[in-house]
């Protein structure tokens, strides 16, 4: 594994790569002979997925941004992909002055990271997204405190947790003082995608004994990060609608249920953060892909069931549910069949 521990560097004018066609393998930093700057890369594991611009790309002219800035990283335009990847370097949201500046990718995608940044009371102001390669008289460049599947350094967590404090104090919550306990569901995503049939019917199990179910995406963003942060006990299957436990600074319990082996970032954040946590395997069907569906089978009902303490008593009502859910799986797979 990789892990870029080195100091902040200067880089005097600076072209950083944003906006373009090329996405993520052009983004980065690069020095004004075209050198790339190793503290702005994105590795993912082994692999440098930054740094590849084409030549073309760093050629004059460039528009230029005067003064002294500093270097976010990129600007994802996915939920799961800002917490980890774009506030990477979220320290820089904390203790410097100076404007920051991330690249744009694709073209416009940037509108949830703003909301997001705007949600948690951080200043907007300061943000600069660039749409184009763009030159800057000064840019200072930090290795990002975290790496996916790489490393977490502990600052990673701190600067979060303190965007978090700032958003409770704004908001009045008071963190962890919810008691009932809060599953997270992805039983109202695309059924397409990484679904899980049969969510629904543990959901009327986890109800029944007192969980509060929550769909994020039918929730504004300062609701979504509301109730992960008062809830002190936590579970779903492991993904991006987790993520924003980034924010969370009081220890909690979070059980990640899961039907493949979970990405390796969720246990290197929670190692930082020192909450008590674990992973369940849930027994599913599938087509042997990760983010293809799944069907929940019973006994991977029953599994999550016992690791969250709770009655898993199959009635008429919910073998019925079950067999409805089984159905329409069945019916999603040959759909997709069709379609290849």
């Amino acid at each position: 594994m990789r892990q870029m521990n080195s100091s902040p560097v200067w880089v005097p004018n600076a072209i950083v790569v944003g906006g373009v066609a090329h996405g993520i393998d052009a983004h980065g930093v690069y020095a004004a002979d075209g050198g790339f700057v190793e503290n702005s890369a994105i590795y993912q594991g082994d692999r440098c997925r930054s740094g590849a611009a084409p030549a073309i790309l760093l050629k004059g002219p460039l528009p230029r941004l005067r003064g002294r800035h500093v270097n976010g990283g990129y600007a994802a335009g996915h939920f799961g992909h800002i917490p980890v990847e774009s506030f990477a370097r979220m320290h820089l949201f904390l203790d410097q002055p100076d404007p920051i500046i991330f690249a744009e990718m694709n073209f416009r995608k940037s509108a949830l990271m703003r909301q997001i940044i705007t949600t948690l009371g951080l200043s907007l102001d300061r943000v600069i997204i660039l749409d184009r390669p763009t030159q800057i008289d000064v840019l200072q460049v930090c290795p990002p405190d975290l790496s996916i599947r790489n490393y977490a350094l502990p600052r990673y967590a701190q600067s979060l947790e303190a965007a978090g404090h700032k958003f409770c104090a704004a908001q009045g919550i008071t963190q962890n003082s919810e008691t009932r306990p809060l599953y997270v569901s992805r039983s109202r995503t695309n059924t397409k995608g990484r679904y899980y049939f049969g969510e629904a019917t543990l959901e009327r199990l986890l109800e029944a004994a007192g969980y509060k179910i929550v769909h994020p995406e039918t929730l504004p963003l300062d609701a979504q990060f509301r109730l992960l942060l008062e809830h002190r006990e936590i579970a779903g299957f492991y993904g991006s609608a987790l993520h924003p436990l980034v924010f969370a600074q009081a220890p909690k319990t979070v059980t990640y249920l899961a039907c493949e082996p979970i990405n390796a970032t969720f246990g290197l954040i929670e190692q930082v953060k020192h909450n008590d946590w674990s992973v369940v395997e849930v027994d599913a069907q599938a087509i042997g892909k990760a983010n293809q569906p799944k069907l929940l089978c019973r006994e991977g009902i029953a599994r999550a069931c016992d690791a969250l303490k709770v009655p898993c008593i199959w009635t008429a009502e919910l073998r019925q549910h079950h067999d409805a859910a089984t159905r329409m799986f069945e019916e999603t797979l040959h759909s997709l069949d069709m379609a290849i």
